[in-house]
């Protein structure tokens, strides 16, 4: 079978610099930038397939909702749909007194494996993405393209709730979860 597949992979602003470049983006800037090159994507493709990993599979459903008319397929790779209420408590009063929290990050299982991740996360981006994530979790239920989601039981940072609530909220017929 030969088919033709161009992908891209698109640099958020404030994402593959320094961690200081993060303070001073906000989940519109996220969105919007993907929503542009979405946009020129689909001047040369008829239809898309959308896959997100971790925030970037949160912002993936985003995106689907969206363009949902010229999306394929939609797969979701460890999303977050859910903050969980430590973590809402946590930032309501980091932000007052924090700038920056250590990273996130290590949470590969395989020996040997090295994950790259910042050293230090602005206060103000975890804002951000707690706003990406209230704001995917609302759109779940408009979904209606053929969805794949992806969970490693090994995960220790995003919740396997967050792919139980996507199951649950999309619409979709087609739709599978791999808990791996």
């Amino acid at each position: 079978h030969n088919a033709d597949f161009k992908a891209t992979s698109p640099k958020l602003p404030g994402h593959c610099s320094e961690w200081e470049k993060l303070e001073s983006v906000t989940a519109e800037d996220w969105l919007n930038s993907l929503e542009q090159k979405t946009e020129k994507i689909l001047k040369v493709s008829e239809k898309i397939n959308i896959i997100g990993l971790s925030m970037g599979g949160t912002l993936a459903a985003l995106l689907c909702n969206k363009f949902q008319d010229r999306t394929a397929t939609l797969s979701l790779i460890c999303a977050p749909f859910k903050v969980p209420s430590y973590q809402k408590l946590g930032y309501f009063f980091a932000k007052f007194f924090l700038k920056s929290i250590g990273g996130i990050g290590g949470d590969i299982k395989k020996i040997g494996a090295h994950e790259e991740y910042y050293p230090r996360i602005p206060v103000k981006a975890i804002g951000e993405l707690f706003k990406i994530i209230d704001s995917g979790q609302k759109v779940l239920r408009n979904i209606n393209v053929p969805v794949r989601l992806f969970y490693s039981k090994h995960d220790h940072i995003i919740a396997k709730e967050s792919s139980e609530i996507a199951m649950k909220k999309i619409p979709a017929d087609d739709k599978k979860l791999k808990i791996y």
